[in-house]
């Protein structure tokens, strides 16, 4: 779960704000079935202008408490009911055993007077390096509730979920429709390396840390947040 550094950590949230980002050989490692990757340590541009990613801190408006290692981020780009992505955030994580994952998202719609449906999706898509392999779940369909294709997670899909008082989840693809949602489960293999892309979609959308889980996981156990990035 601790990534494999090519320089040297920084020491505080606030260092890590203003450092230039880590190296690409910077890889996060799925250890007994679970990787905890947190939003802010990504070695990608935050952005600027209005469609930026902004870091909030304890101290700064907007910060919301229980943030794990007390740092988040907010897409600030496009509106309430979303857009095109925008400036994607990259992960790359190893995997060390071969299994079937759920991803989650740590997240938070800061509605600011909007209707409790907005504010709460960004796009995400996962791709193999070197090309490493990715299937679908073994439920895998085209009807409400089942495994996402390879298609939706291999391409920006919307992802939506969370709390729009305190931190909450983020768990399902919306492959188009109220009832047409999909599991984001991926086939990953032992010793391949994959990229987690999380674009902004919507504006106030707050997301804290990455969980990738394997099946044979509680879902509950791996969202603990007293688990280490």
């Amino acid at each position: 779960m601790s990534p494999i550094r090519a320089f040297f950590l920084y020491a505080s949230i606030s260092s890590l704000a203003s450092a230039a980002p880590v190296g690409v050989n910077d890889v996060y490692q799925e250890h007994g079935g679970i990787l905890v990757m947190e939003a802010e340590r990504t070695p990608s541009s935050l952005g600027t202008g209005t469609d930026r990613w902004a870091l909030y801190t304890p101290g700064v408006a907007n910060y919301v408490d229980g943030a794990v290692q007390e740092a988040h981020l907010e897409f600030r780009g496009n509106s309430i009911n979303g857009g095109n992505p925008k400036t994607p955030l990259t992960y790359r994580f190893k995997i060390n055993e071969t299994g079937y994952y759920h991803l989650h998202l740590r997240a938070r719609a800061r509605l600011d007077g909007a209707a409790g449906d907005k504010n709460n999706d960004c796009y995400v898509k996962v791709n193999g390096v070197n090309g490493a392999p990715i299937g679908a779940g073994p439920n895998v369909g085209n009807d409400h509730m089942d495994d996402a294709s390879v298609t939706l997670l291999t391409n920006n899909t919307k992802i939506y979920g969370g709390s729009p008082t305190t931190w909450g989840w983020a768990n399902l693809l919306d492959a188009g429709g109220e009832s047409n949602k999909r599991w984001p489960v991926y086939h990953f293999t032992a010793g391949s390396t994959y990229v987690l892309s999380v674009s902004g979609r919507s504006i106030n959308f707050n997301f804290d840390r990455i969980v990738f889980r394997k099946s044979t996981i509680v879902d509950t156990s791996a969202k603990s947040t007293a688990i280490p990035e």
